[in-house]
């Protein structure tokens, strides 16, 4: 009779343990119906602008010293020498920079478009 006893309480230890682990596991499963992100779209629109060949670093805030990088016939060539702003880039869906005139205007001095150049070149 003990032994009986002792069975089923092992067997019955058993299932409860094994009912709690099904239970545990089911916690963390990810159920994707009860939660629902709403995703926002925004579409930025950029432009990249090359500073003309010989224009010296004073001219880097003068948009009349840049021409649009999409309407040139061959890439700019930019050798890296950090005197210089060769490409620029802004995002011109942004209200406060919708020209490249607005864009250089937030620079202090020309310095500033060089450190915030894309690509730079020698002078």
């Amino acid at each position: 009779m003990r032994t009986l006893l002792k069975r089923a309480i092992g067997a019955t230890s058993v299932c409860a343990l094994a009912a709690g682990m099904v239970l545990g596991a089911n916690a963390f499963t990810k159920n994707d119906g009860e939660k629902e992100v709403a995703k926002v779209d925004k579409t930025v629109t950029t432009q990249q602008w090359h500073l003309k060949n010989n224009e010296p670093l004073s001219n880097a805030k003068n948009a009349s010293a840049y021409e649009l990088v999409s309407s040139m016939n061959t890439l700019p060539d930019c050798d890296g020498i950090p005197e210089v702003p060769c490409t620029i880039e802004f995002d011109t869906s942004n209200p406060s920079t919708p020209d490249l005139q607005s864009y250089l205007n937030t620079f202090q001095d020309p310095s500033d478009v060089t450190a915030a150049a894309i690509e730079t070149r020698s002078e």
